[in-house]
């Protein structure tokens, strides 16, 4: 697998458990804290405040 420096995600986590949820979000900020560039577009202000380190 390759490994991207730059992810795109739109609203990732409608209609998932919130187990889920939580996972994905932990495994992006482990791909950030790497160094990826992530770009978010989430309705949820708390998830992308807490991925964020620029708005």
């Amino acid at each position: 697998m390759s490994r991207p420096r730059l992810l795109l995600l739109d609203e990732p986590e409608p209609g998932l458990a919130p187990l889920v949820v939580k996972q994905i979000f932990q495994i992006l900020r482990e791909l950030t804290a790497q160094g990826m560039t992530l770009f978010l577009v989430e309705q949820n202000d708390r998830h992308a405040l807490n991925l964020s380190d620029r708005a």
